[in-house]
């Protein structure tokens, strides 16, 4: 009750630094602008995720071991655009050799809403948002994954969108998100993508029958 509801911008760089800054920092700015500093980084870091989000919602953070953590997003450093926040690592418990690998912001764990988790080798699985909405600061099984494999992208659905998935060596597949059943926390998945011997999953989108994709090389 004491924490103002208000839109935060949450930026987070590839090393794992979070931090929030009030979005009316950005003042508008008309096109062909110079910009301003979002964030702070280090030489060998970069800023890798950008989302806006009420303090009240939650953010929920998955790892590479099929595991999501919830914050608050209060809960994380307000800091000015040239700070740089503070390690992932400092916020929430990770276990060793873990590592984030998707940011979910949600305000309400909702009926009809979907988490659509995608692995390193091809395994689709799709939760009902409401399987998340019980905190513990050690984290719960997102997941189950076979030996050797990872969970690399989370993403919300309503249930009705288009799957679309890229591999390292430049494969793609679209598909109704329908064909995918919901299933409980800790189930494996289904088999979303064939791939040839050598090749992994790089990218995972929920998109609109209508929308265009970008491909950043």
């Amino acid at each position: 009750d004491l924490v103002a509801v208000e839109d935060v911008a949450v930026t987070v760089t590839h090393g794992g630094y979070l931090k929030r800054t009030a979005v009316d920092t950005y003042r508008r700015q008309s096109r062909g602008g110079k910009g301003r500093i979002g964030m702070g980084t280090r030489t060998e870091d970069f800023v890798e995720y950008f989302l806006v989000a009420s303090t009240h919602a939650y953010l929920l953070v998955f790892t590479n071991m099929g595991r999501v953590y919830w914050l608050k997003i209060y809960e994380i450093p307000d800091a000015s655009t040239t700070g740089k926040g503070k390690n992932v690592s400092n916020l929430i418990n990770l276990q060793p050799d873990e590592s984030v690998k998707a940011f979910l912001a949600v305000k309400d764990f909702v009926p009809d809403t979907h988490v659509v988790m995608v692995t390193r080798h091809g395994v689709i699985k799709k939760c009902e948002l409401t399987e998340f909405d019980n905190p513990m600061s050690r984290g719960i099984i997102a997941l189950g994954l076979d030996e050797g494999d990872e969970l690399i992208a989370a993403r919300l659905s309503s249930g009705s969108d288009l799957i679309f998935l890229g591999s390292h060596e430049g494969q793609a597949i679209k598909f109704q998100e329908t064909q995918v059943r919901a299933m409980g926390r800790p189930a494996r998945g289904v088999r979303a993508m064939d791939l040839e011997e050598g090749d992994y999953i790089v990218g995972a989108e929920v998109v609109r029958e209508d929308a265009l994709m970008l491909d950043r090389k």
